[in-house]
């Protein structure tokens, strides 16, 4: 996915996003994408799998 346009305070406020819903709906998980020309250019989940984080996923592995 193309991380880079999106600038990095536009991820952290994208992930803020998240974890605020998250918490405030006390969802067990919630996931959330950013689409531009119908192409995802950000993907984010938040949560747990079977009781473990779930993998990284392209966008989250390439921001580290």
């Amino acid at each position: 996915m193309p991380e880079m346009d999106l600038l990095p305070a536009t991820r952290r406020a994208l992930l803020h996003r998240l974890a605020t819903a998250q918490a405030e709906g006390r969802a067990p998980s919630l996931v959330g994408a950013v689409l531009r020309d119908g192409a995802p250019v950000w993907t984010e989940g938040r949560g747990l799998v079977d009781g473990a984080p779930p993998p990284p996923t392209r966008s989250t592995a390439s921001a580290r």
